[in-house]
């Protein structure tokens, strides 16, 4: 079988939407921006990518306090949520004895349990972080570049179900299946951004930018007044776009990045739940949220569903919007948001764009 992998994925995206924003340094580096607001960047390695960080402070002391606070925090939640640590808590969790019958669980994880529930309800299974037994045998199929067989996939999507967790009081989480499998992927590092803005907030930081390998949060507006303004680059016809955030987050998924092609197929690094296969059709969901938690696990949802259930699922909620572009092979259905893409945003064949109503609302008028 020839086979080769995409060399563009996302965490070159996630380099160049910060690019008018911040260049990562190893140490905090203030910029002076008047009488009393300083601009203050940094990154830190985390989750397998590079965060990035942006604040504005009155003095390098309280940046400093910030970074360290921000590692500290980060690296809580990995090892509460990685995967790939055998010693961390959802690994710990998945052969604890006691799962049939109930296990307390830390804070952060019966919480990211609880919003991830509510998402795979929204989304009708497209969101579901009990997807690690399809993580784990989709990764070993792109370490060997060749599919798993019909029947591994059929074994392994048979564990995955979120309907087998139930969340109990006083912070304890059962499972009716043994060897549970969670896969925080889709919902960790937007949930990362989230958790250290409030700690930011809480240390007295009025404006401050996350950037979690494309999964971005902002908290209040620049020293000036204005929102942040945040870019993702053109790519394979796709048009640039730019954003003016403020309180919001912003989060882009899709299998544009990541891909593995076999006899001519081309497999995502994005697996649907709901079937156990990596997304064939290629696609680029960008959403914006009030949380980056809600904003990473609707792009992940987004990244799977076809346009039309896209769009439908960001029109049943208030807050959120959808910028979608996905090849022409998916374009059947309703014209449901595809009029709302403004000329100069319309992707070039082979591909299709959609756009939520509220989205145009966020675009840099510049």
């Amino acid at each position: 079988m020839n086979s080769t992998v995409a060399t563009f994925n996302r965490f070159l995206l996630a380099g160049l939407m910060l690019l008018l924003l911040c260049l990562a340094a190893p140490q905090v580096a203030g910029q002076a921006l008047g009488q009393t607001d300083r601009r203050f960047e940094w990154s830190h390695p985390a989750m397998g990518v590079q965060f990035q960080f942006v604040v504005y402070a009155a003095d390098p002391s309280l940046a400093e306090q910030a970074q360290a606070k921000a590692a500290e925090r980060i690296e809580q939640l990995e090892q509460i949520f990685s995967d790939y640590r055998p010693n961390s808590e959802i690994n710990r969790l998945a052969v604890d004895p006691d799962l049939a019958q109930g296990v307390q669980v830390s804070e952060d994880l019966f919480r990211l349990l609880e919003i991830s529930k509510h998402w795979n309800e929204k989304s009708h299974g497209a969101f579901d972080v009990t997807i690690g037994p399809l993580s784990k045998l989709w990764r070993a199929a792109f370490r060997a570049r060749e599919l798993p067989a019909t029947d591994q996939i059929e074994q392994a999507k048979s564990r995955v179900d979120f309907g087998q967790l139930r969340l109990i009081a006083n912070r304890r989480v059962a499972a009716s299946q043994p060897s549970l499998q969670l896969d925080f992927g889709g919902i960790a590092k937007g949930d990362a951004a989230d958790q250290v803005l409030k700690l930011f907030r809480e240390l007295g930081i009025k404006s401050a930018l996350v950037d979690a390998s494309g999964d971005i949060s902002t908290m209040g507006r620049l020293p000036n007044g204005e929102a942040w303004r945040i870019e993702l680059p053109s790519q394979e016809g796709i048009p640039a776009i730019t954003l003016r955030l403020a309180d919001q987050s912003v989060a882009t998924s899709g299998s544009l990045y990541q891909a593995l092609e076999i006899d001519g197929r081309r497999y995502s690094h994005i697996i649907d739940p709901r079937t156990g296969v990596a997304v064939q059709h290629t696609r680029r969901a960008t959403i914006i949220a009030p949380t980056g938690a809600s904003a990473d696990a609707l792009a992940s949802a987004c990244s799977v569903l076809p346009p039309e259930e896209s769009m439908r699922l960001i029109q049943s909620m208030s807050g959120a919007e959808l910028f979608l572009i996905a090849d022409q092979a998916l374009t059947s259905g309703p014209n449901v948001g595809r009029d709302l893409v403004p000329e100069k945003l319309r992707a070039a064949k082979p591909f299709e764009s959609w756009m939520s109503r509220g989205f145009v609302d966020y675009l840099d008028k510049q």
